[in-house]
């Protein structure tokens, strides 16, 4: 669900100590994580 996605990015982002979808994607593309 929407909903579960919403939360596990929020985890992820809250471990990560990043705070907006900007910072999260460029994380993403610097590691290569895909979805």
């Amino acid at each position: 669900s929407i909903k579960t996605v919403e939360t596990h990015r929020a985890h992820i982002m809250n471990k990560l100590d990043i705070h907006d979808q900007v910072t999260l994607t460029r994380f993403a593309l610097k590691h290569k994580i895909t979805l």
